[in-house]
């Protein structure tokens, strides 16, 4: 099978280099004064907004039709995966699914969910659920290439049992676990699979993420809002259940010159993720999704209103 380009390593490399822009963080800071004081300085706010200036937008707003990374930044915090990669290490982790098996010529994935996930609209997360996403990537179409790779070569997806699927290939396909920790394999409510790829575009789909979209205004902003309840992210994140960020904006801006320029109420912009990232930066690099970045950001050196130095 051809393997396919990773984008991850570059994508979150960036997002991780955007971390440490210098800028912070009305939504996780202590005090009102921006420089934190006392027993709270080191701790961890709930609340606020987050508002992020990308330069251009996907027209779309499904996981997995998007490729573009400043739209996957927004899109990728509506949905989970079944697994997580380390970007450290490179390991896969659990996330929606809590352990998997292969055998031994990388044919056959199964895959033991977690019990007690469930999507936006409260459906459940089962194995029939994902096999209804990963059976309908073929007809995603043109914006669906990343996904429809990823399963160029299956031969049966198949529910075992309620928490337990089955993904079979014709050939051997030893990149396909890592796959499934990407937003392009993210699974969506089968309500939302149900939908054609240019409704999941423009309407957005329903995920089990730490975020849901709110607005989707095309080439002017998306908004989401937290997902009250959230409770079964990522391994790798160290803050667990909800998200600490109350809402993120993430406004079109496409102008460089303007989104650098640009001050309060617009706290970051895309252009600071061309920045390469450092040595110190990589304390945060363990952020996968915004339940995972406001992790990140809102506790060790970023917790309070400043940036650091």
């Amino acid at each position: 099978m051809t393997a396919l380009p990773d984008f991850r390593t570059s994508r979150w490399a960036s997002l991780t280099a955007l971390l440490t822009a210098g800028v912070l963080l009305t939504a996780c800071g202590s005090g009102s004064d921006g420089g934190g004081s006392g027993n709270d300085s080191g701790k961890p706010k709930s609340g606020g907004t987050l508002t992020f200036a990308v330069g251009s937008d996907a027209g779309c707003v499904d996981p997995q039709q998007v490729g573009s990374n400043e739209s996957i930044y927004s899109v990728r915090q509506t949905v989970d995966s079944l697994t997580d990669q380390d970007p450290e290490t490179g390991k896969i982790v659990p996330w929606l699914a809590k352990s998997w098996d292969i055998n031994s010529d990388a044919t056959e994935f199964t895959f033991h969910l977690r019990s007690g996930v469930t999507f936006s609209d409260g459906s459940k997360l089962t194995a029939q659920v994902v096999k209804d996403n990963f059976d309908a990537v073929p007809k995603l179409g043109a914006l669906g290439v990343l996904a429809q790779g990823y399963l160029s070569s299956v031969k049966s997806t198949t529910a075992v049992d309620p928490l337990t699927v089955k993904v079979s290939f014709k050939e051997p396909n030893a990149q396909f676990l890592q796959a499934t920790s990407t937003h392009s394999l993210g699974i969506e409510s089968s309500a939302s699979v149900k939908k054609t790829p240019q409704q999941k575009c423009s309407d957005g789909v329903v995920g089990s993420g730490p975020f849901v979209l709110k607005q989707y205004v095309q080439n002017q902003s998306i908004t989401l809002a937290k997902r009250a309840g959230y409770d079964w992210g990522s391994s790798l994140w160290s803050k667990k259940g909800e998200a600490y960020l109350d809402k993120l904006v993430f406004k079109v801006v496409p102008e460089a010159g303007v989104r650098a320029a640009v001050s309060s109420p617009v706290r970051w912009t895309r252009s600071a993720a061309s920045a390469r990232p450092t040595r110190r930066r990589s304390r945060a690099a363990r952020s996968r999704s915004c339940a995972g970045p406001t992790r990140a950001w809102c506790s060790g050196w970023a917790s309070t209103t400043r940036g650091p130095s």
